[in-house]
């Protein structure tokens, strides 16, 4: 039964140097590909808050395509600026708390906000004080 032990070692170790040789011969797969909004969401990197502030993201059904998923591009935007506090929204509206919002793509905003920054197809609004 002892000598089990050192051959189980042996082999997963063997198993574990195949896996790792595998996977950096490979070629990237169609899921590793560069996300789609990742250009458009570069400018975030410019965006003028300052950390720790709460921020909606909001991505019209038109924006998306293939279909009506917004986490890639909530996602996209928290990996870009994880110092502020995202939440996500399908529109600018009055269920949103947060003081700023960032539309992706054309954005067509109700009367208590206003622009305040805008980089590509990112626009940046500030809800006015009632």
């Amino acid at each position: 039964m002892l000598r089990a032990q050192p051959l189980a070692a042996l082999g997963a170790g063997l198993l574990c140097l195949a896996m790792g040789v595998h996977d950096a011969c490979r070629q990237p797969g169609a899921s590793e590909r560069e996300p789609t909004f990742t250009k458009t969401l570069q400018p975030l990197a410019a965006l003028p808050l300052p950390a720790g502030s709460a921020v909606a993201l909001v991505v019209p059904p038109e924006v998306l395509v293939g279909g009506t998923d917004r986490r890639p591009v909530f996602f996209e935007a928290v990996w870009r600026r994880p110092d502020l506090f995202w939440s996500s929204f399908p529109e600018v509206g009055h269920g949103i708390s947060c003081r700023y919002v960032v539309v992706v793509g054309p954005a067509v905003v109700p009367t208590p906000w206003r622009q305040v920054w805008r980089s590509g197809h990112l626009t940046l609004f500030e809800r006015l004080p009632s």
